[in-house]
């Protein structure tokens, strides 16, 4: 691949290179000199490659989800709206844990699944394709059509086929019943860490 042919890929989705070098945990200094080089460097080329495939099957061309090797990108905070691809909603950073990947990372602050996971909890999810299959019982953060955000448990509802009844893990928290018209995205939630000070 050429600098050239990697400035036309960042032009043609209208990405300043700013941009660009985050998606590919890079500098921009690193991307400007790219373009500026004969050949992009080979290592180099299937990150290039990874992110222009993403931006061709992305109906909306906002791809933030973008996985380098083992590194995690990181989000300041659970819309998972890091997660759910607004292009200037980029990964703060990206972290090296293998353990994790194919995931994105974000900051979860809510007291309703303490004693399990406290505020400031560092969370590793996946959005899933919840029409088609959802598994009872565990944990999953919910973005809502009109920015609402919960981390709850998600059981079957026991009276409408069109609820959802989302749980806590802190008993001085309600359960609530979800209209499942109302669901913007659902994503399950592998792992969770907690900040040592």
């Amino acid at each position: 691949m050429t600098g050239k042919e990697a400035k036309e890929i960042r032009e043609l989705y209208g990405e300043t290179q700013e941009v660009f070098a985050k998606r590919l945990s890079r500098s921009r200094k690193t991307i400007n000199s790219y373009e500026k080089m004969g050949n992009i460097p080979e290592k180099e080329v299937p990150g290039y490659v990874k992110l222009r495939d993403a931006l061709i099957n992305s109906d909306t061309h906002d791809v933030t989800i973008f996985e380098q090797g083992d590194r995690i990108p990181f989000y300041e905070n659970f819309e998972a709206d890091g997660a759910s691809g607004h292009a200037d909603n980029i990964p703060a950073y990206y972290l090296d844990m293998p353990e994790f990947r194919g995931t994105v990372s974000f900051i979860i602050n809510t007291r309703c699944m303490e004693k399990k996971i406290v505020p400031g909890s560092r969370l590793f999810g996946t959005k899933i394709d919840w029409e088609k299959h959802i598994e009872f019982g565990k944990i999953y953060g919910i973005v809502c059509n009109d920015g609402r955000k919960y981390l709850k448990y998600i059981r079957r509802h026991p009276v409408s086929g069109d609820l959802f009844l989302l749980k806590n893990e802190n008993q001085d928290y309600d359960d609530m019943d979800l209209p499942k018209g109302e669901i913007r995205s659902i994503w399950l939630i592998h792992g969770f860490a907690t900040k040592l000070t």
